[in-house]
């Protein structure tokens, strides 16, 4: 916190910081000459929840709001120490060391002669980008970079020309002046951009790290076989063993489960006042004021029992929404019925590609990656098996269009039938 920042840039600030030293920022400025109230901004990373950091914190400030992965919030300065004590409970609760690091998480190698417009054109299929589905990034070893300048105001930019065997593609590297020269060879991680000016349209990519040269054998992922940028190939017909699945059931109940009573949901405006601890959990839940209950309120995954459970919408599938009912043992639950975001079959097909190529020789955890993407177990299957492989083991599945239309009934399923499959 200092005085004389303006409050409607620490935000970007803080995104900033948050990019350079891959931990959760919060940041804050005085309001008035006196210097007797803040006014802050936060940004966090994957593990950490922002917004419940600052209703853990919310006996030290008068205002909050905000997300998971970002907030605003105001308090008497006065209250700084408690903000800051309280900060560093919740931290310690919820973080590892190994999460606070500045890495570029990369999702598959690639040589420049792979970089095209069909590639471009591909990846365009997975937008919109953002959490739960980031845009691709790729890294290239020992590239030369034959061309660097620095432009804009300040010197703050750099463009460049970098090569890779005969090949050579433009690259822009935002807010890198500080670092100009780079060194003559690099390996470098990227992203993907169309560039037109002066009414010509080229391919480039944006640098979003470098590092010294390594040796590209040593560094790639490895697996048993030769993967593509665009995709893993299918396997071979006759192998199962290019692909393992995992899909855990829930454990069984035991003696302290309860039987919840279930309720639909039209709005937030029709829910009743609640008692004891609360989970919500949905696509584009909402957070809900303190006062919703008299107890705690926790999002999306259980950290204890919870004696209300909010389904903005459905699990994505019932094997889910088991787990769900295990680790939280609720006593009533409501039901909304709203429908996620859900991917098209040539999306599902493309991010499938990705993951697979970025996770070479690893087991697929179905109902982890059906959590991601908001898909059942077995759209997923379908999608492999409409890719070539086998799935040895799992039922029978339709296509993955006409198991998308199923997973949407799914998500409609009414409160009365679920209390009668529970």
């Amino acid at each position: 916190v200092q005085p004389e920042w303006h409050h409607g840039v620490i935000g970007i600030v803080a995104s900033r910081l948050v990019e350079r030293y891959g931990v959760p920022v919060f940041i804050g400025t005085y309001e008035d000459a006196a210097q007797t109230q803040v006014r802050g901004s936060a940004r966090g990373i994957p593990e950490f929840d922002v917004f419940a950091a600052l209703q853990y914190c919310q006996e030290a400030l008068e205002k909050f709001g905000g997300h998971r992965a970002a907030g605003g919030f105001s308090l008497a300065a006065e209250n700084l120490p408690k903000l800051r004590s309280r900060l560093r409970e919740f931290a310690c609760q919820h973080l590892q060391p190994e999460h606070l690091k500045p890495l570029v998480k990369v999702d598959a190698a690639a040589s420049f002669e792979q970089i095209n417009w069909e590639l471009y054109e591909q990846i365009d299929q997975l937008h919109p980008c953002g959490i739960e589905n980031p845009e691709p990034t790729f890294w290239t070893a020992k590239v030369k970079v034959l061309e660097q300048r620095r432009l804009g105001k300040g010197a703050t930019h750099l463009k460049l020309l970098l090569a890779q065997g005969k090949t050579s593609i433009p690259a822009m590297a935002w807010r890198w002046g500080q670092y100009y020269p780079l060194p003559e060879t690099l390996d470098v991680a990227y992203r993907l951009r169309e560039n037109t000016w002066n009414n010509q349209t080229t391919l480039e990519v944006e640098l979003v790290g470098i590092q010294q040269p390594t040796s590209a054998a040593a560094s790639a992922p490895t697996s048993k076989k030769k993967q593509k940028v665009r995709g893993l190939p299918p396997p071979d017909s006759t192998s199962t063993e290019d692909i393992r699945l995992e899909c855990p059931e829930p454990p069984c109940p035991g003696s302290d489960h309860r039987v919840p009573e279930w309720f639909g949901l039209e709005s937030l405006e029709t829910l009743p006042a609640l008692q004891g601890n609360l989970l919500v959990y949905g696509a584009q839940r909402p957070y809900l004021s303190i006062s919703t209950t008299t107890g705690k309120i926790a999002y999306d995954r259980p950290l204890q029992p919870c004696d209300v459970m909010l389904l903005w919408t459905l699990p994505p599938s019932w094997t889910h929404l088991r787990w769900l009912l295990s680790l939280g043992n609720p006593q009533q639950v409501y039901v909304r019925n709203q429908i996620p975001d859900l991917p098209d079959p040539v999306k599902l097909r493309l991010s499938l590609k990705f993951h697979l190529a970025k996770f070479p020789g690893q087991p697929l955890n179905l109902l982890h990656l059906g959590q991601q993407w908001w898909v059942a177990p077995c759209t997923l299957v379908a999608t492999l098996r409409e890719l070539g492989y086998p799935c040895q083991g799992f039922p029978e599945t339709c296509s993955p269009d006409q198991e998308l239309k199923r997973l949407r009934r799914w998500y409609l399923y009414p409160a009365d039938q679920l209390a009668i499959l529970s």
